[in-house]
């Protein structure tokens, strides 16, 4: 029984609490992005990094690449992890401010990590959603995304504040 449990730790980890802490600490701000490039590729050379990935261990033989071009929403803060008041080590973010003019260039993903498993990610579907498609966003389309404050070049399409506005430390 004490084999299964460390398993099932391991998994859970590797899976549910590594992303979550890393969601956290990446501090996301809301924007709205616009699709400004996007390949899909074969082949591990032409494959340096990968938008979305079938299977988190993976190695990448081919890769949805979408590139994004964000701007902040107006009024919109970083998302600051709950222990943020109890530690002087946040550092403090110039993107933090609430500037709707900051804009940039940045990767597309589904999730922090851009990785996860059928049916929950589809990294086809994902880039017929996002990658410009004829049954996707177009060109001239935004939508909403959120961008890292620590890393602005990861966006990601959905991020579940809810159970983080719950938490109490």
């Amino acid at each position: 029984m004490a084999s299964i449990s460390i398993i099932a730790f391991v998994f859970a980890a590797i899976w549910y609490v590594d992303p979550a802490l890393l969601t956290l600490m990446l501090r996301f701000r809301q924007a709205e992005c616009r699709t400004k490039q996007a390949d899909f590729l074969r082949g591990i050379s032409n494959c340096t990094w990968t938008s979305c990935k079938l299977g988190c261990t993976r190695e990448v033989y081919q890769c949805w690449q979408i590139q994004v071009q964000y701007t902040f929403t107006n009024g919109s803060k970083a998302f600051l992890p709950p222990w943020a008041p109890l530690s002087n080590l946040v550092r403090q973010d110039p993107m933090q401010e609430s500037d709707s003019k900051h804009s940039g260039t940045s990767k597309l993903y589904p999730n922090v990590r851009g990785c996860g498993y059928p049916p929950e990610l589809n990294c086809e579907d994902f880039f017929t959603k996002f990658g410009m498609s004829k049954n996707g966003i177009s060109l001239s389309e935004t939508y909403p995304c959120w961008i890292s404050t620590m890393d602005n070049g990861i966006a990601m399409t959905n991020l579940d504040l809810v159970s983080f506005e719950n938490f109490e430390c």
